[in-house]
């Protein structure tokens, strides 16, 4: 303390390190004039002096009353203020937390499936064909990208040789190709509207945005919006209206199975193409390989 330095006389810089403030430095100096008695008063060691003939006058003051009644409350107001903003602190949370769990990108799949079930297949050892049934659907899609729509129904042998021929269809795709499935596509009415339309979209890719609530239902609320991309197999563009066709090569039999698994995929393709087409999408439809029938898919307010 200073009155400890004062009276030993350690005013050494190692002595003064160990003061927690600027005014023990000046306390131990004040305490070693001749006049600082009363300062000497208030300790229980003897007064220690060094001879000093600067004029120094020292008195003590008592704390004001009055001052110490008024700043108390002051302070407790200003201690339950900082409180509060920190409570409230700790009680924010982000808005946008569910933001973080989604991608700023996301494919169409991936939104329209979110809380599909797995369903798994038999590897392709324990399959008679030795082919799953996602590597029958690839080959008929990759099938169906090449294949020509502005000229009449095309024979279909020739046509896979020719793709073949082209390096358009692998070979192990083509040999695995069941064409009794796809035959009937170039007999139905969507073939006829691919002749009849003004404009043929095919693996026609699209980026949209939507609100992050479409993407997730943990991001209610959120007004933030996610980049949803995804291709559309088939896009038939009339004069005053569009229509949206996806193949299906799933193997169930059931129409309301594919009603049920990809309403949701093309309600986002059409809120995709209704804002680059100039003209509205007035039709759904799947046609499903393994049916060999479209199905209709219910329009959805927009």
């Amino acid at each position: 303390t200073p009155a400890l330095c004062a009276a030993a006389e350690a005013t050494g810089p190692e002595a003064m390190q160990g003061m927690n403030n600027w005014a023990g430095w000046l306390l131990t100096a004040v305490l070693l004039h001749p006049n600082s008695d009363e300062l000497w008063a208030h300790t229980a060691l003897l007064p220690h002096h060094l001879p000093d003939q600067t004029p120094l006058t020292v008195q003590l003051l008592p704390v004001p009353e009055a001052a110490g009644e008024t700043e108390a409350p002051a302070v407790q107001q200003q201690d339950e203020a900082l409180r509060q903003a920190v409570e409230a602190s700790f009680r924010w949370k982000n808005p946008r937390t569910a933001l973080q769990k989604i991608p700023a990108k996301v494919s169409v799949s991936a939104v329209a499936h979110a809380a599909r079930p797995v369903a798994l297949e038999r590897p392709a050892f324990l399959q008679k064909g030795g082919m799953t049934g996602a590597e029958r659907g690839t080959a008929i899609h990759a099938f169906m990208q090449s294949v020509p729509f502005d000229g009449p129904a095309p024979d279909l042998q020739a046509e896979v040789q020719r793709q073949k021929d082209r390096k358009l269809l692998d070979p192990a795709l083509a040999d695995k190709l069941d064409l009794e499935r796809v035959q009937p596509f170039f007999e139905s009415s969507v073939w006829r509207r691919i002749r009849a339309a003004r404009r043929v979209l095919r693996e026609e890719p699209f980026i949209t945005a939507l609100p992050a609530a479409r993407v997730t239902p943990e991001a209610a609320g959120c007004e933030a919006e996610v980049l949803v991309q995804g291709i559309a197999d088939l896009v038939l563009v009339f004069d005053d209206h569009a229509e949206i066709c996806d193949y299906k090569t799933d193997a169930s039999r059931d129409p309301d199975f594919y009603k049920k698994e990809y309403a949701a995929q093309l309600q986002l393709y059409r809120h995709a193409f209704a804002l680059r087409l100039g003209v509205p999408v007035t039709r759904l439809t799947i046609y499903s390989f393994t049916l060999q029938q479209e199905i209709d898919i219910p329009l959805q307010p927009a």
